[in-house]
C-alpha cells in the first residue's frame, strides 16, 4: 500500500528542514566556532531567508491567482514570515551550537544582529515582491528564474566585498523598501487590470 502523496510530501519537507537546519545551524556554526559571531557571518545568516522566502510565494502565487490586493498581500507575508522563521530557527541553533560546552554564553553584537535582520527581512520582502510579480505577470518558472539571477548577483557581489554586508545592512534595507513599494503597486496593476 502506497503512501498518500501529501503525507509524503510533507515528510520530504520536514526532513529537508531539519536538513538545512542541521547544516546552517549546527555543522557551519560548529566548524566557525566563535568566529561564528563575526559581524560578517551574522549579516550573511541574516540574509537566508530570501532562499525559502521567494521559491515559497513563486509557488503560493503559482497554484492560484489571488483576487484581490488583500490576498496577494497576505501570501506575501506568508511567505516572508517563512523566511524569517527559518532565520531565527537557523541562528537560535547555532548560537546553541557554538555556546555548547561552555560556561559563559556569548551572543552576537545586538545592534549588528539586529541591522542585519532588518536588511535580511527588507531583502526577502523585495525578492518575494519580485517573485509575486513575475508569477503573475509571466509564469511561476521565469519568477523561479528570475530570483535566482537577483541571489546569484547577491552571491556574486559578496564574494567580491565580502565585509561590506554589515555596512550596508541600514541603506540596504531603504532600498529594498523602496523596491518593495513599486513592485507592490505592480502587483496591485496585475490584481487589478482594469483600474
Amino acid at each position: 500500500m502506497n503512501a498518500p502523496p501529501v503525507k509524503t510530501s510533507l515528510v520530504k519537507a520536514a526532513v529537508l528542514h531539519v536538513a538545512i537546519i542541521g547544516i546552517f545551524g549546527i555543522l557551519v556554526p560548529q566548524r566557525q566556532g566563535m568566529g561564528f559571531f563575526d559581524p560578517l557571518f551574522i549579516a550573511a545568516y541574516s540574509c537566508l531567508g530570501i532562499l525559502f522566502a521567494a521559491p515559497y510565494a513563486a509557488s503560493s502565487f503559482a497554484r492560484s491567482r489571488p483576487q484581490n490586493m488583500k490576498e496577494a498581500a497576505l501570501r506575501i507575508l506568508q511567505a516572508v514570515g517563512y523566511g524569517l522563521l527559518m532565520v531565527a530557527a537557523i541562528l537560535v541553533a547555532a548560537v546553541i551550537t557554538v555556546n555548547s560546552g561552555r560556561r559563559n554564553w556569548r551572543w552576537p553584537e545586538l545592534d549588528t544582529l539586529g541591522m542585519s535582520l532588518l536588511f535580511g527581512v527588507c531583502a526577502a520582502l523585495a525578492c518575494v515582491v519580485l517573485a509575486a510579480w513575475l508569477a503573475l505577470r509571466f509564469s511561476p518558472n521565469i519568477a523561479r528564474t528570475g530570483v535566482r539571477f537577483v541571489f546569484f548577483a547577491g552571491v556574486v557581489a559578496f564574494f567580491y566585498w565580502p565585509t561590506r554586508l554589515p555596512d550596508i545592512a541600514l541603506p540596504g534595507a531603504g532600498l529594498a523598501v523602496l523596491f518593495s513599494v513599486g513592485m507592490l503597486f505592480l502587483i496591485w496593476r496585475e490584481v487589478h487590470p482594469s483600474i
